[in-house]
């Protein structure tokens, strides 16, 4: 009756819904047919390598399929966030320019020269240190820190200098997309010596954008803009022995390759990252940030761009009176294409980030509870090759309640019953699931991937069970 209803709705919309439909006929096929809720504990969900994919990474192909969702054909950001010139005192440039002349430990790399101060990350996931950071070069951090207002937690912890001379000295067209930068942070680069232009070209549009980089300039690009920009100096750079020197300011740790952004309501607001508030639930492998997002609206998918996680909490708000129709019914199947934009828009400003969806959580309140089932229903069956589901199942009692041990369901104090919201464990057992997501699928379970067995696992709907 249920899926009879869906499909009645459904065929009343336009063209873009019938995607649904089309999950819906595939689900029916594989799904055994009970006549009963006592012999049907769990629905079995066919997996993506069952079923084509939904959705794809292609713009063209989301277009078709949702046509009111535009492709990237504009730069969600720009290409410097600033640029100034005669940025360092006198005294100071000097004394840099000095250390830099007499420095020997240098690394040829093509046409250029390398040196790495501070920490390093490798590719193993390793922290190094290789050079402690001069004074002077420190003293410059501090400047940076003190004119562009940075963030504590993105304070500069790695410089890179490189040095150009000769017409010959050159930098290949590049993007800073070490995944150990701080998606939050910007990369300050100084220019000392012999002046350049720096030509940044998008990878969105066909724009080119020329900048000239005299001695003393300084420019901030965010680390975000390296998505979207990648930036060169063609040679000749200078046609005589000209000396160049690029020094490069950034926040780099090995727990940046880890970044998360949790876009959530009440349930997720008090999800703390390492050393937050003196507390870790997510374990000091993981950075990022919380976004709060009470209701569909309220997801802006350029807060994502950068992390290499994304994880987002369906929240029941949308389902709740304050949202119903004139005639006082929800419209979820409006409401899931609505939630279902947002994601496919974040996922085309985000290609290289990994999404997990967190379902809505059953709550005390069984109206509430059918209408989430409803939407997680449709939630699962387009489950397909870009998200990981995470199991809501656990938080709910044999009745598909929310289970008083994760609830926040009585206050002593106050006498409040809340039937709704995580309570302590509630919240412990969320960020569990959350951090297992994020971690979890680089490692193996026998000889398949941890992503792959969690992608097979079955999922049971109480608004269903119970027609």
């Amino acid at each position: 009756q249920k899926i009879a209803s869906i499909e009645e709705s459904l065929n009343k919309n336009d063209e873009s819904m019938m995607t649904l439909s089309s999950a819906i006929a595939d689900f029916k096929k594989q799904t055994p047919v009970h006549n009963s809720p006592a012999d049907m504990p769990q629905m079995h969900i066919p997996s993506f390598t069952d079923t084509d994919a939904l959705f794809s990474v292609d713009p063209e192909n989301i277009r078709s399929i949702h046509s009111n969702i535009p492709a990237v054909s504009t730069n969600p950001t720009t290409h410097v966030s600033s640029h100034d010139n005669d940025f360092l005192p006198n005294e100071l440039r000097t004394s840099v320019c000095k250390l830099l002349e007499n420095f020997d430990g240098y690394t040829q790399k093509d046409t250029m020269q390398i040196a790495t101060f501070g920490q390093t990350c490798q590719l193993s996931g390793r922290a190094k240190t290789k050079t402690e950071i001069p004074k002077v070069l420190s003293d410059i951090s501090d400047t940076i820190h003190s004119k562009y207002s940075v963030d504590p937690n993105n304070y500069i912890n790695s410089i890179i200098v490189k040095r150009f001379q000769g017409p010959a000295s050159a930098l290949p067209p590049h993007s800073d997309t070490d995944s150990h930068l701080s998606p939050e942070s910007h990369i300050y680069t100084l220019s000392l010596g012999d002046s350049c232009k720096i030509t940044f070209n998008s990878k969105c549009t066909s724009s080119t954008e020329i900048l000239d980089l005299s001695d003393n300039s300084i420019i901030s690009m965010s680390t975000k803009s390296q998505r979207y920009w990648s930036h060169e100096i063609q040679s000749p750079v200078s046609s005589d022995n000209s000396v160049r020197y690029s020094l490069s300011f950034r926040t780099v740790h090995k727990r940046h390759q880890n970044s998360t952004i949790i876009i959530g309501d009440s349930n997720t607001h008090h999800i703390y990252f390492h050393n937050e508030k003196n507390r870790s639930d997510l374990g000091k492998e993981i950075s990022g940030k919380r976004v709060k997002a009470y209701t569909i609206s309220d997801i802006n998918p350029l807060d994502c761009i950068g992390y290499n996680n994304i994880v987002i909490h369906v929240g029941i708000n949308n389902l709740k009176k304050k949202y119903a129709n004139e005639d006082g019914t929800i419209d979820i199947d409006g409401t899931f294409n609505d939630w279902l934009t947002k994601v496919i828009r974040i996922k085309q400003l985000c290609p290289y980030s990994k999404f997990t969806i967190s379902p809505i959580l059953p709550t005390k309140i069984k109206a509430l509870n059918d209408k989430a089932g409803m939407f997680n229903y449709y939630l699962v069956t387009c489950r397909n090759n870009f998200w990981t589901l995470l199991d809501f199942n656990s938080f709910a009692n044999k009745d598909f309640m929310l289970d008083d041990n994760y609830g926040r369901y009585f206050n002593v104090s106050s006498g409040f019953r809340d039937r709704i919201h995580l309570g302590r464990l509630g919240i412990s057992r969320l960020s569990l699931l959350i951090r297992d997501a994020v971690l979890r699928p680089r490692y193996k379970v026998g000889s398949r991937s941890y992503a792959s067995v969690t992608r097979n696992q079955s999922y049971r709907f109480p608004s269903l069970t119970e027609t």
